[in-house]
Formats: C-alpha cells, sequence, structure tokens
C-alpha cells in the first residue's frame, strides 16, 4: 500500500488556487499536475520550487532591467575568446602552421585595422602580406570530416579574468572563456555548447587525422632567408641583383661590396648559397633547402640526438644506419665533419660533428636547442607527407621505443612543445597518439591499432626496432577485439539499434553503447561488417544505413573524453582574449587537435548547408539597430500540401530568379555582332518553361528580334556598333524570365514529415501570393519586413524570435524576458526602431540622458541652442546632478514635522 496520500483533482486545484500566482501560472501549473498526478510529497515539492523560481524571477522596485537586459544580451555573446597564447593551425600561404592566436590576431589589426563593435576589435582579414593569400583554418564539418576554410573575421576583446581548461582522456588541453563556444553530437547532430556548460565524461572532437592544406603542394623547398636575415649573412642571390643594378640587401658596407662585385677578393660567392659575413670557399649551405626526406630525417635526427656549440651542430649515436645517414646528409650539402667517440658516465658514444656555423644558426633559429627547449620547426607542418614522414622516423630512431608487452610506440622528451609539434606531425599522416607527463618529462604513445599505419608512413631505419615494430603490427592484426579507450564515436543517438531492429540482429549487441552514446571505432567497423552481412542473407539493399556507419567510421575527429575542468584566473582582469569567425563551417582546431567553435559569424541555417545566414554578434547588431537592409536576408516559406517533394520544387522555381543564364549558354558573336543563346532543354522543362514562356519576357524588355531555330535564340542589337552588342548581352542576362528578382537561391529542406523552403534574399509580400505557400506559417528573418506585410505585433515576435535564436545557436542562454524588454521597447510605437541614437535612445524627454547615451557635446549644444528645460524626472539625469531619484521614498514630497 502507498505510504503517500492519493492526490485528487480537487486537491491539486485547491492547493494552486491557494498561492500567490498570476492566473495565467495558475492554470499552466493546474493542467500540468493534472496531466503527471503527483502523490502529495512530489506535489509539495513541485509546488515549492515552481514558488522558488517565480520569486527569483521577480524584479525589485526601481532595478535597472534596461542595463540588465542589455548585459544578458551581450556580455555571454562577447566574451567568447581564447587566450592569447593558445596555438592554433592556420595556412598563411605557405602550408599549415602553427601560431599563437594573440600574435597573429594582433598583426592581422596592425596591418588591416580594427573596428570597435560593443567593446571588442574586429578585423576582416584580407589577403596577408606573405604571398598575397587569404587567411585558412582547418574546420570540422558536419560529417565528421576536416576541411580548410577561410576566416572572415578575427577579434579580441578585454578579458574579465574568467578562464577554463579542459583536458581530454588523450591528454589535449585548451584554455578557453567558460563562454566560448566547442562542439558536441547529439542524435547524430554537431552542435555548439558554451564552455560552462560541460561536465566530466562529455565528449568533444579532437583531430586525429588532419588534410593537407591549400598551399602544401606549393611548398617543395624551404627559403633560408626567413631565418637567417639577409644583413647578417652574404646571399649569391642579393650579390647577383647588386651586379644587375636591381635592389639588394647585402650585410656589409658599400667599401666591401664593391671589392666584391670587382673581384677583388679571395673567394666568389656563388648565385644560390648562404656565406657568412667573414667567408672563405666551403662556408655555406644552400638559399633553398629541399624539403626531401634526407632534410626531414636530418631535422628529426636533431631534435632526438642534436647539439650545438657555435661552429658545429653534433649527431650522437651509436647505431652504425643512423651515422651513414647523418654523413650523407652532410655530404649532400657540401659540408665536412668530424667523429669522435665518448662516453658521458652511462654509456659510450659516438659524436659526428658538422662544421658548419650557418647550419648551427639556423638549427637553432628553427628548432631550439638543450632537451627542455627543442621543438618542431613551423615550416615541417605544411611540408610535404615524404619530408613529414622521414622526420618522424629520424626521431623515432633516436628516441622512438617499441614495447610489445604494452603493445604501444612510444617517446619521452623533456620539452613539452617537442612532443605536442610531433603529435601533430601524426596527425597530418592520420596517427591518433595520446599525451602524458610528469613532473620531469613528457611521454607521447602511439596504440597498437596504428602501428601498422605507422609501419607503412614511418617505420625505423634501425634494424632492431623495425623488428619490434614488425612483431607489434603482427599482434595487432591476430587480436580479434582490440580495445582503445580513446579512439571513440560518440554522440550517435539510436542509429545503431535502429538499423541492428530492421536487419533482425540482436539489440542487445550495440544497446550498451546506445545507452552510453560511445563505441570505440574497431567495433563499429565489426558491427558495420555484421550489417552488411545480415542484408546480404536477407536480401536487403540498406545503403542509406551503411553510408551513416561508413561516415562515421571515417571521421577525422575521435570523440575525446573530458576528464578535467578547471578555473584558471589567467590570463588576468584586462588582459586581451581572441577568436576567430570562420567561413561556413564555423569551427577551427587548435594545436592540440581541439576541435572549438567561433562564435561570431555565420552559421548555416536550419541545418541547410546551401543557405548562409549573419549570426552571432553581427546579427544581434543589425537586429537591434533596426537595419533596412539585413546582410544575409532569408525567408522561410512553409506549403500548403508540404508533404510532396515534387510541389516543393514547383513552388521552389516560382520563387528562386530564373535568368537566360540559368537556362542555356550565351555566345557573342563580335564579327556579324550576333549574341546566341543554345538552350538547354532539361534545365527548361525542369523549370516549368517553354520556349515562348522564355522569348516573351525577352522581347517585351530588349525590344529586339529574336531569331529562332530549335532551341537555338539569335538576336542582334537595334544599331550595328560593337558598343550596342556589349549593351544588348548585358541587358540580356538581367532579364527575369521566371521568379522574384531578389530571390537568387530557394533550397528544400524537409523537416519531419513535410518540405520546407529557405530562400536567400526575402521578397515576402510577393512570395506569399504564389499558389502553394502557406501565408500563416512563411516569415522572414528581417523584423522592418514582417511589419510592413503582417503588422507590428507579427515584427515585435520576430524581433524576440529572431534574437533568441541567434542566441541559441551561439549555446547561450538568455531569460526571454530580456528580450521581450528590448522587442517591447523597440516596437511599442507602432513601427520598428533601433535602440541607439537614432531611435530609442535618441527620442528620450531628459536632455541629460540623451547626452549620457553618444555625442555627449552635441546633444548639449542642441539643447542650449533650442533652450530645451530638463524636469530631471528619470533614473539617469538625477543621478548624473548627485540627487535622489524620483522614486520610492523619493518620489514622495512630504516633509515629516516633529
Amino acid at each position: 500500500m502507498s505510504a503517500f496520500v492519493t492526490v485528487t483533482a480537487k486537491i491539486i486545484e485547491e492547493r494552486v488556487n491557494a498561492l500567490s500566482l498570476p492566473p495565467k501560472i495558475k492554470d499552466l501549473l493546474i493542467a500540468e499536475l493534472l496531466d503527471a498526478m503527483p502523490n502529495e510529497e512530489q506535489l509539495d515539492t513541485i509546488i515549492a520550487r515552481v514558488m522558488d523560481g517565480y520569486v527569483n524571477a521577480g524584479i525589485e522596485p526601481c532595478e535597472p532591467v534596461g542595463v540588465v537586459a542589455a548585459q544578458s544580451i551581450g556580455e555571454p555573446g562577447t566574451q567568447m575568446s581564447l587566450p592569447a597564447d593558445e596555438g592554433v593551425l592556420v595556412d598563411l600561404g605557405s602550408g599549415m602552421e602553427v601560431v599563437k592566436i594573440g600574435t597573429l590576431v594582433d598583426d592581422l589589426i596592425e596591418q588591416f585595422g580594427g573596428t570597435e563593435v560593443n567593446g571588442s576589435e574586429v578585423c576582416i582579414p584580407g589577403a596577408t602580406e606573405r604571398n598575397g593569400a587569404v587567411l585558412r583554418v582547418p574546420s570540422l564539418n558536419g560529417s565528421g570530416k576536416i576541411v580548410w576554410k577561410r576566416v572572415l573575421e578575427c577579434s579580441r576583446h578585454r578579458n574579465d579574468g574568467k578562464l577554463l581548461e579542459l583536458t581530454t582522456r588523450s591528454g589535449r588541453k585548451i584554455r578557453a572563456t567558460p563562454h566560448h563556444s566547442y562542439v558536441i553530437r547529439e542524435n547524430g547532430i554537431i552542435k555548439p555548447i558554451a564552455g560552462s556548460k560541460l561536465q566530466q565524461g562529455d565528449r568533444i572532437p579532437v583531430a586525429r587525422n588532419i588534410p593537407e592544406s591549400p598551399t602544401a603542394q606549393t611548398c617543395t623547398a624551404l627559403d633560408l632567408s626567413e631565418y637567417l636575415p639577409k644583413d647578417e649573412y652574404w646571399f649569391g642571390s642579393e650579390l647577383e641583383k647588386a651586379a644587375c643594378g636591381d635592389p639588394y640587401t647585402v650585410p656589409v658596407a658599400c667599401v666591401q661590396l664593391e671589392n666584391h662585385l670587382n673581384g677583388n677578393v679571395s673567394f666568389e660567392l656563388e648565385e644560390g648559397f648562404v656565406y657568412p659575413v667573414q667567408n672563405h670557399g666551403n662556408a655555406r649551405i644552400p638559399e633553398f633547402a629541399p624539403l626531401d626526406s634526407l632534410f626531414g630525417w636530418f631535422i628529426g635526427a636533431y631534435l632526438a640526438e642534436g647539439s650545438t656549440a657555435p661552429n658545429y651542430t653534433a649527431i650522437s649515436n651509436m647505431d652504425c644506419c643512423y651515422q651513414e645517414l647523418v654523413r650523407e646528409f652532410a655530404g649532400s650539402w657540401n659540408l665536412t665533419f668530424n667523429e669522435y667517440d665518448n662516453f658521458r658516465g652511462f654509456a659510450p658514444g659516438r659524436d659526428i660533428r658538422i662544421n658548419s656555423t650557418l647550419l648551427q644558426r639556423f638549427l637553432v633559429t628553427v628548432c631550439g636547442k638543450g632537451s627542455h627547449n627543442k621543438k618542431v620547426p613551423d615550416f615541417a607542418y605544411g611540408a610535404p607527407d615524404e619530408f613529414i614522414g622521414s622526420l618522424l622516423r629520424g626521431y623515432f630512431d633516436g628516441d622512438g621505443n617499441v614495447s610489445t608487452e604494452r603493445k604501444v610506440i612510444h617517446i619521452s622528451s623533456c620539452s613539452h612543445e617537442l612532443i605536442d609539434g610531433i603529435a601533430l606531425l601524426l596527425g597530418r599522416l592520420g596517427i591518433l597518439a595520446t599525451k602524458n607527463s610528469s613532473d620531469r618529462e613528457h611521454i607521447l604513445s602511439i596504440p597498437f591499432r596504428y602501428a601498422q599505419l605507422f609501419r607503412e608512413k614511418v617505420g625505423f631505419g634501425l634494424q632492431k626496432k623495425m623488428a619490434a615494430l614488425d612483431t607489434l603490427c603482427a599482434s595487432s592484426e591476430e587480436q580479434e577485439k582490440p580495445y582503445d579507450a580513446i579512439d571513440m564515436v560518440a554522440g550517435f543517438g539510436t542509429v545503431l539499434e535502429d538499423i541492428a531492429t530492421g536487419l533482425g540482429i540482436p539489440r542487445r549487441i550495440v544497446h550498451s553503447a546506445t545507452l552510453r552514446q560511445y563505441i570505440g571505432r574497431r567495433a563499429l567497423q565489426r558491427f558495420r561488417d555484421r550489417c552488411a552481412i545480415a542484408a546480404d542473407e536477407k536480401g536487403v539493399e540498406i545503403p542509406a544505413e551503411l553510408a551513416k556507419l561508413d561516415a562515421m567510421i571515417d571521421e577525422d575527429v575521435i570523440w575525446d573524453e573530458i576528464v578535467s575542468i578547471k578555473h584558471l584566473d589567467t590570463p588576468g582582469e584586462g588582459e586581451y582574449v581572441y577568436d576567430f569567425s570562420v567561413d561556413g563551417l564555423e569551427t577551427f582546431i587548435t594545436s592540440e587537435g581541439v576541435v572549438t567553435h567561433n562564435t561570431m559569424r555565420t552559421f548555416h541555417y536550419a541545418g541547410v548547408a546551401e543557405i548562409n545566414v549573419t549570426l552571432g554578434l553581427p546579427r544581434l547588431i543589425e537586429i537591434l539597430d533596426a537595419r533596412k537592409n539585413p546582410s544575409t536576408p532569408v525567408m522561410t516559406v512553409y506549403l500548403t500540401g508540404g508533404s510532396s517533394k515534387k510541389r516543393a520544387q514547383e513552388v521552389a522555381w516560382s520563387i528562386q530568379r530564373t535568368t537566360i543564364a540559368d537556362l542555356g549558354e550565351i555566345a557573342t558573336d563580335r564579327v556579324n555582332l550576333t549574341i546566341t543563346v543554345e538552350i538547354d532543354e532539361r534545365a527548361m522543362y525542369e523549370r516549368n518553361l517553354t520556349l515562348p514562356d522564355i522569348i516573351e519576357p525577352l522581347e517585351a524588355k530588349l525590344k529586339v528580334p529574336i531569331d529562332v531555330s530549335g532551341y537555338t535564340l539569335a538576336l542582334r542589337p537595334k544599331e550595328d556598333t560593337l558598343g550596342s552588342l556589349v549593351q544588348l548581352g548585358r541587358n540580356l542576362k538581367k532579364v527575369l524570365i521566371k521568379g522574384i528578382e531578389n530571390i537568387p537561391r530557394v533550397v528544400i529542406q524537409k523537416d519531419g514529415s513535410e518540405y520546407v523552403l529557405y530562400t536567400e534574399g526575402t521578397a515576402l509580400d510577393s512570395v506569399l501570393d504564389i499558389e502553394g505557400v502557406d501565408p500563416t506559417r512563411t516569415i522572414s528573418n528581417h523584423p522592418g519586413e514582417m511589419c510592413e506585410v503582417f503588422g507590428i505585433e507579427a515584427a515585435r515576435n520576430s524581433i524576440m524570435n529572431e534574437i533568441m535564436s541567434t542566441l541559441r545557436e551561439q549555446g547561450l542562454e538568455v531569460n526571454v524576458k530580456h528580450i521581450m524588454l528590448a522587442s517591447d521597447m523597440m516596437t511599442c510605437d507602432g513601427e520598428v526602431k533601433q535602440i541607439g541614437r537614432h531611435g530609442l535612445s535618441g527620442e528620450k524627454a531628459s536632455i541629460l540622458a540623451r547626452a549620457a547615451f553618444e555625442v555627449t557635446v552635441n546633444h548639449l549644444i542642441d539643447a542650449g541652442m533650442r533652450g530645451e528645460v530638463d524636469e530631471l524626472d528619470g533614473v539617469t539625469e538625477n543621478v548624473i546632478v548627485g540627487q535622489p531619484i524620483r522614486l520610492g521614498t523619493g518620489d514622495v514630497n512630504l516633509i515629516v514635522k516633529p
């Protein structure tokens, strides 16, 4: 028998009606409780929580709700950034490289200028000074693939002192402000989430395979002048420029230069080589170093076994093959070397010292020196795969170990930056490594499931290590169910159970994975293979289902578990933090490989990849400014009888602008002064057009005769001049054949059981007149247009919905009462007004209140010229003059006489 008294409908109504709540909330609460029918204890708990929430949502008298509303909207939307020293992957025209986001954004703002936008300094970068290339970053798309996309904007703003540090199970870390967006996957959809909402156990994407950048193939040789300044070293090419009278840079005065030009020196400088200032014939290295396998291997060998002195570079290793490759590299650059045996207290060693001050200076500049300070050179990240594989082989030949017992390939170093760089290079080859750190060293481990790929792409040059790697690969192939706690696929919803149920496969196989929402990649591959076999046995075609599984298996990321979330105090309050805005796909990747979501620019509209709308801070600004021309106007068009895709396509063609260029190829004959148009029959019939439908608007607009031969149209200008022909061609392309002029594109998307149209551009009034469009649900993202067509109430709701959807897309939550206040104020006079000095703020009755917002001097001068009087009725003006405001006790003019 239940320990709780049964609650009846009468008891629920009596309890709720006794509460101090508005009638609307009471009615809603009663309806919910009658639907749930809780017991007595549950009813008490629900009522207590509702009352607490209602009281907490109250506004105190004199509370500055306008300021709170503005802060609640603006603050989360602008404080979403990375600290200055956080590394990010970029392509500046010379292949992929790692840069500090602060340094890069500061340089871009200095080069292209910045605009102050609500406390943030925003820059739109153009072609960079290096190679005239645009800035690109690797970005995660909705299919789990990493592609390179252009950076549209970058920004910086002062930090409020808050910072989160996330650590994942694979050892990756990222620091960002609490409101910075990351991405997760839920029910198969990748979407943003604020860092403050993440918890331990959540999974975020980390790159396991980073494709080549767009300019990687062009980087086959390294220009050493980027690392050895021309005003400190002789470059043979610069001497040749001086001899030819071209602009040049040399490290000596004119007298010494004249000696070289006149041949009054002991050694001539050859073009294509670099020399010290005090030079002799053999002291030289190439101006351009080929990014080949031998050079890559030597860089890796230096990182593992190298040391430097002012005049030489030493590589220490006892393996004969290792030593021979060092000698081969020295010979390829025509450098002398010496060999020495040594004993450093724990084992005998052998040093090969390459005699070159230039090589030593170059290596120290690009790789650092000392075990704690070495790093992977920046140019290596954008180098060809051959160079990267050889660099890794040189490093692993020196410092790498293969443990067949622990089934892992690992390295260790005192340099955290070096380990991060090696991990990133492995990612270029599709090899995922995990990282761990102790007080003394940093360790990088490659799980044995990547052993085969490591053997193919990197391998070992040392026989003993290669034999151990072969053994590890063999054990990996023999083990049927290798477990990898790192390489997981997550957030797939119920797709695995749905596929299993459809094929008659026991659901228990994937039930556990569905509950916890993650599964190992190899386990997913086995499930996929089993589904394919079951489908063949049953004679069922499941290409769509297999494609979903293949897409998850082939993703370029792992879904790495968050194991630690820390709150940090650095950078300090007032320091700059930074962010990117990425074209189309909204994400970029840090140097640790963590995928992070940009917050300030565009986002695919309703999941439609072809239609972009401005979101983030720029979208908030244009809504609150009530701009007449939004940057990306879009309509959401619902249909009557929208379940038919064919009908949806017909309506789409009726809306989308169709010109002659969409229907065929236009050719201009400048000799015969004729323009011909070859009509594409398929395109014409696809748009439900006939030849008369095309010819009639052309004749009406162009006023010229049109000769028709089959599906070929021939047009001649009225005057037989080349200028008339050119003008006719321009006018021809502008003629509207079908659709609406302002709608260049329409995309069809299925939403549940119906098809919905999304338009690029708006013409709401015209669209509502098209047969098949549902006028009761079709909307525009332009509040001004909503006001013109549907009235001020529709505009008010449009403003509120657009602001809320913009914030939700960025993973932010703002109490809707703030948004309602802003939208009510913007529309309360029957028209849509902005919240700036040309709108609400400029209409304040108080002179001082207007002056306190913007253009202070102008407001005061205008008021003085007109003889205006400020009655000091509001809050702002009374605070300015330092007297009590006329609210509360300040609103009563009673004096108590004793």
